[in-house]
């Protein structure tokens, strides 16, 4: 299986396991597959972060979006995630 075939379905699987928009999808990192069958792989995406507004300027107090990592083993025998890591910076 390719890079290009595993990456839509990664980002369905995210979507669908956390259930709400995301934007700006992307392979961050991409390393040697572990065994016979899983690629690992680091992944980000956008998603919004609606603070609230400062009272005198009603400017946001950050930007509109943070942007997440999450560290995946993906098996490609299978063809779907088996595992979701938190990346700790």
């Amino acid at each position: 299986m390719k890079i290009k075939d595993i990456l839509p379905i990664v980002e369905r699987e995210l979507h669908d396991e956390y259930g709400f928009e995301f934007n700006d999808f992307r392979l961050e990192e991409l390393y040697p597959i572990e065994s016979s069958s899983i690629q690992p792989m680091t992944v980000s995406f956008l998603i919004s972060d609606k603070k609230p507004k400062n009272v005198f300027t009603d400017a946001a107090l950050s930007l509109p979006y943070t942007r997440i990592y999450k560290k995946i083993d993906f098996n490609l025998d299978a063809g779907k995630i088996t595992q979701i890591r938190m990346f700790a910076e």
